[in-house]
This record gives C-alpha cells, sequence and structure tokens, in this order.
C-alpha cells in the first residue's frame, strides 16, 4: 500500500530498516543484476562526491545541491519559456528527479535521464528509490529536522513522493542501510523520462533536437584514465575520444546552453607520471602528501579547446573546480 503524503512521517518511523547484507555475486545470481550491471556499476552508479552539500560517494537525492541550484537558476533565465536537459549516467533517476523538483515551473523544462544499465533505467521507470544515509532527512518528521535548508529540502521532497511498501530498493545500493523506500508521485514524472543510452551517442537522442543542459557526471575518469596505486592517471592514449565527447556535446547545446560535469577528486585531479614533462605539471598537498598532478586535466583541456567557457565552480581540495561550462551566446 502506498502511504498518504500525510503518513510519510509515521512511514519513516516503522521502517527504518537495514538493507539485507549481500555480495554482488548474490545479488547477480538472484537476478536483480546481471553481471555486466555490476561492472557498469563503476560508471553508472558510483559518484563521487567530496565537496558536496548533501550527498555522499553515490549518485542521491540532492547531492551537490549548489550546482544543481546554480544550474536551476541559470536555465530559467537564459531559456524563460523552457528546454530540454539531457542528463547521463543517470542511474536510478535521483539527480534528475531531483533537479526537476527544483525548477519554479516544471512543465518548461523537460528532463531526458539516460544510462548504459539496463536495471538502472528499470528502477527509475519504476519510480522505487531507496533513501539511504545522506538522504534521511529527506522523509523524517518535520519537528525533528533541526538544519532549516534540510528542513525546506524534506517539505519539497513530500510534495512528490510518497511512503511505499512496494517495490525492491535498487540492488546496487545492497550494501548500504536503507531508512524506507519512496515512490515517485506519477503527476511529477509528466516531463521527465528514462531510457537507456550512453554519452557516446549525445548527438542522436532526444531527435536530435538543440537543448540547453547535458549532465555527465563524476563518470568521465572511469571511462578514460588508468586506477594505478590508489590514483588516477591519464596515459594521453584518448585525446582523440575525449575530444569527439566534447565535441558532440558542444554541437547538442543551444547557444548559452550549458554542460555540467561532477565535482569528484577523481574527474579533476589527475597525477602526472613520471615521464609527463614538468612544464606539464604542478606540485600540490593534498591531505598532508605531496603529489605531482596535471596543470590542466584532459576534460579542461577538451572543453575549453571546443570554446566552452566555466561559469561556476565548487570548492575543491586544490582550488576550485569548475562544474558548469557554457557554449557561447
Amino acid at each position: 500500500m502506498i502511504m498518504k503524503i500525510c503518513g510519510i512521517n509515521n512511514f519513516y518511523n516503522r521502517n527504518r530498516v537495514s538493507c539485507q547484507k549481500q555480495s554482488a555475486q548474490e545479488v547477480s545470481q538472484k537476478g536483480e543484476m546481471t553481471p555486466q550491471d555490476i561492472i557498469c556499476v563503476r560508471i553508472s552508479f558510483k559518484s563521487g562526491c567530496d565537496h558536496s552539500t548533501y550527498g555522499g560517494y553515490r549518485t542521491s537525492f540532492f547531492r551537490d545541491l549548489d550546482t544543481l541550484n546554480t544550474v536551476v537558476n541559470y536555465l530559467e533565465k537564459t531559456f524563460p519559456k523552457g528546454t530540454v536537459i539531457l542528463d547521463y549516467a543517470c542511474s536510478s533517476g535521483k539527480e534528475a528527479l531531483s533537479l526537476n523538483m527544483l525548477f519554479k515551473d516544471r512543465s518548461k523544462y523537460k528532463i531526458k535521464g539516460f544510462d548504459i544499465s539496463k536495471n538502472a533505467i528499470d528502477y527509475a521507470n519504476k519510480g522505487f528509490c531507496g533513501i539511504y544515509s545522506s538522504e534521511e532527512f529527506l522523509i523524517m518528521p518535520e519537528d525533528s529536522i533541526e538544519d532549516e535548508p534540510k528542513k525546506e529540502l524534506s517539505n519539497i521532497f513530500k510534495k512528490f513522493f510518497d511512503g511505499t511498501e512496494e517495490g525492491e530498493t535498487e540492488p546496487f545500493y545492497f550494501f548500504l542501510k536503507c531508512f524506507g523506500k519512496v515512490k515517485v508521485k506519477e503527476s511529477f514524472k509528466d516531463n521527465v523520462s528514462f531510457a537507456l543510452g550512453d554519452i557516446n551517442d549525445v548527438h542522436k537522442a532526444a531527435k536530435r533536437q538543440k537543448v540547453g543542459a547535458i549532465f555527465f557526471r563524476n563518470a568521465f575518469h572511469q571511462m578514460f584514465y588508468e586506477y594505478f596505486l590508489n590514483d588516477w592517471y591519464y596515459s594521453g592514449d584518448h585525446d582523440a575520444k575525449i575530444n569527439d565527447i566534447i565535441r558532440k556535446i558542444y554541437n547538442r547545446l543551444e547557444p548559452g546552453g550549458i554542460f555540467v560535469t561532477g565535482d569528484c577528486y577523481e574527474e579533476h585531479i589527475i597525477n602526472a607520471w613520471t615521464s609527463t614533462p614538468q612544464e606539464e605539471c604542478r606540485e600540490v598537498e593534498i591531505e598532508g602528501k605531496q603529489k605531482r598532478i596535471l596543470k590542466k586535466p584532459p576534460i579542461h583541456k577538451a572543453l575549453e579547446n571546443q570554446g566552452f567557457v566555466p561559469i561556476y565552480s565548487t570548492p575543491g581540495k586544490v582550488g576550485e573546480i569548475p562544474t558548469v561550462w557554457q557554449k557561447p551566446m
């Protein structure tokens, strides 16, 4: 039975349950995820977020809220009559739904989420979501939330979601404690859709129409960087592919349109190999350790070469990280 909105707080109190502890192999054997999906967790579901306002090291509701608010305000000002937003590596849809909750007039803005995992898209289309540690406040009773910004977000959230005892929580979070389940109201999904899709095919999506924004957050490094001795490196072998994706993104955007990247450490702080020329590197201290990193990450270089201009940055470990890039008007 789906709980009425007035009962979501009682639902929360009755359903603070722990997720079953299952291995990826056990989940796969139950048919909830294929081995390929488990591999794809690295790209689709893991979303590092060192400096987000709310959210942890994965996709969650209102993750990196400051960036989401910046994007919404920019789109409402730049495209007051509305536009289309493409969200790649959308996972189970929490980012797209968070974005939708923040618009003043949602009917003007069509959000299309894409992911390479069929299971992720199936969960996004079903509309069931597990609530995890960083999101717990969203379903808590209002009088138990002391932080005013969180209380405001919780009130917004409860307008669009009902507590539920139906459905299964996302199997790709089998290792996390679940505090309850919610289901998105059907009326809230009118302008949001989810489908299989790959960022490499961004030039084909949404009937090839020009769009106002494209999201691809915290996934580039999984595609193109090398993980070696607990750090991320770049060999330089993927310049052509990165430039091709950025070119496709640029061409899909309307003049003034924006590309939104993630703020995770791995996306922007790339360690230099010993063979990397010194003029391309800089020395920084991160968590008490000296590191030799690239002055300009490959993604930043490709964006600038294509003509993008950074218009918003979030605080990072070694300075600000540009996360919103504009195609010139």
